[in-house]
């Protein structure tokens, strides 16, 4: 789990628990490790592939749509910027102090109270 959380840029916890929540839903499974007991491999259900298929479709629909009328160079561009924004973004903060953010939905009011 620890490389996964790596690679995700959170704590190792967080991952525990949403592979615990992915797997009770049925998207992924867990196999213990034949090398180490100690590790276990994460796998995609055919639930779980399913969803990552229609979600591939879907993005790749809006990312058309999104883009419609835009010529190539300015694509190219287009995609750069978003790179530099992501790599900006991921150097803003550690993603662990979000681990204690409510999962539970905010409401739009609230939010509009806020600002």
């Amino acid at each position: 789990m620890s490389d996964l959380a790596a690679r995700l840029g959170v704590q190792p916890p967080t991952v525990t628990k949403m592979i615990t929540r992915l797997a009770a839903q049925d998207y992924v499974e867990r196999r213990p490790s034949s090398g180490d007991g100690r590790q276990a491999h994460v796998f995609l259900t055919e639930r779980g592939q399913s969803v990552i298929a229609a979600i591939d479709k879907l993005w790749k629909r809006v990312e058309k749509d999104a883009l419609s009328g835009i010529d190539d160079k300015d694509r190219k561009r287009i995609r750069k910027i978003l790179r530099q924004v992501e790599r900006n973004l991921g150097a803003a903060g550690d993603p662990a102090d979000l681990d204690d953010v409510d999962d539970e939905p905010v409401e739009v009011a609230a939010v509009a109270e806020i600002h």
